[in-house]
């Protein structure tokens, strides 16, 4: 059975509807970097309705004092889990543990330098010391672990 419209013609449709994606998106990055802020906010709010309703702030840098109820937050918390997971995933894809290590270090400097312009990166000392020495560490060497034993990735190092 003959197709109603031409192969070439099909592959053309084909390139434009991918390729319209791709520049529908960077239109809308576009417009949305032009616009106000309030103009901005509108637009988005008619595709994502949620985005209008305003975020519960949690300051980790309330209560830094020493003692149970303070590192219990910092402990039981769901960043835990997840500051935990992503290291596991950024060591299933570079498998170097030192590496990983050093680019742990790196982000917390990071998050230490732009306090200023992202309050939520306010933390207590004590919160950087365990994401440091036990999240990042624990993650890093469970993703190791996955790489070397379940993947069959001969552990390497990158640094030398």
């Amino acid at each position: 059975a003959r197709s109603c419209c031409p192969a070439s013609v099909m592959s053309l449709l084909t390139v434009v509807l991918r390729g319209a994606t791709a520049a529908y998106g960077a239109l809308l990055l576009y417009g949305l970097a032009a616009a106000s802020l309030d103009d901005a906010r509108r637009g988005l709010a008619v595709a994502f309705p949620d985005l209008g309703v305003p975020i519960l702030e949690t300051g980790y840098a309330d209560d830094c004092t020493l003692g149970w109820e303070s590192f219990s937050r910092v402990v039981f918390d769901l960043y835990f889990v997840v500051h935990t997971l992503g290291w596991a995933a950024m060591a299933l894809v570079v498998n170097d543990f030192w590496l990983c290590c050093a680019l742990g270090v790196w982000c917390e400097v990071v998050e230490v330098a732009f306090r200023d312009w992202l309050p939520n990166f306010y933390e207590c000392w004590f919160d950087t010391a365990f994401d440091m020495l036990v999240c990042n560490p624990l993650g890093i060497a469970a993703g190791c672990w996955a790489a070397t034993r379940l993947c069959g990735m001969p552990q390497e190092s990158l640094l030398g």
